[in-house]
């Protein structure tokens, strides 16, 4: 450029420049200076990058890849944004890219499962105070995303036991919640962040049966039998002189 520097006006906003024409010739040569493009990240306020990513570039700058961020809990399953038009796991940047981006992170919620396995029968298993149905006496599996609430409530019918509840958490060895108990059993846990497996059994009370020879002979015999529950009686073994044995009443009565 011939003339001096000093007589150039510029006007940045504008990109107008002026300048006081010399009594000679002018050559003039654009002078470039590169644009500092921005790279905005909506990665969520728990999640991070384990490697820092940059956060801006300009039209030299080599292709690079950009790092995803990690999320307790969740899954990263892709970035949508700026050029993309839906979403992607792998995202680079390539040289001569230009213009502002802003990306936004993908996440999926991580779910565990939890099983309650068939306990046989009796008693009713309550799971957020839905009754669980057995479908061909076979275990219920439920899934459930972290954080959720589990609410898990065995309940024995009358003259029943709870014989146990066992939790097995994961691939740990389970764990007795309860054993023999004639009232509810309820698990709480504000936060589910691991599979779970609910095994447990009931049982009816049992109550014995006292046979009484009625003045015959041999000694007086017991049987215990399950409530609610029809079982034959034992053989009878009282013999009494010149009578036969026709049955069993529960009063004593001459026959």
């Amino acid at each position: 450029t011939s003339g001096n520097v000093s007589d150039f006006n510029v006007n940045y906003s504008t990109n107008i420049i002026t300048f006081t024409m010399p009594s000679q010739n002018v050559a003039l040569r654009v002078n470039h200076g590169l644009i500092k493009y921005k790279i905005n990240y909506n990665i969520g306020d728990d999640a991070k990058f384990l490697k820092n990513n940059p956060v801006e570039y300009d039209v030299e700058t080599a292709t690079f890849k950009l790092n995803n961020p990690v999320r307790e809990h969740y899954t990263f399953i892709g970035w949508t944004g700026t050029n993309l038009s839906s979403a992607q796991l792998d995202v680079s940047i390539s040289k001569g890219t230009t213009g502002d981006i802003n990306l936004t992170a993908l996440w999926l919620i991580d779910s565990y499962n939890v099983t309650i396995k068939y306990p046989g029968d009796g008693g009713s298993i309550y799971v957020n105070s839905a009754l669980v149905t057995f479908d061909e006496q076979k275990d219920y599996t439920f899934r459930f995303d972290y954080g959720q609430a589990l609410d898990v409530k065995f309940v024995p019918n009358a003259y029943e036991t709870l014989k146990y509840v066992k939790l097995t958490t994961d691939n740990e060895s389970p764990v007795t919640l309860v054993k023999d108990s004639e009232s509810e059993y309820e698990y709480q846990t504000k936060c589910i962040e691991n599979n779970l497996v609910f095994d447990s059994n009931f049982y009816s009370s049992t109550y014995k049966v006292e046979f009484n020879s009625n003045n015959g002979k041999n000694e007086t015999k017991t049987q215990t039998m399950t409530f609610n529950k029809s079982e034959k009686l034992n053989k009878n073994t009282f013999t009494k002189t010149g009578y036969v044995f026709k049955g069993w009443s529960t009063t004593p009565v001459d026959i």
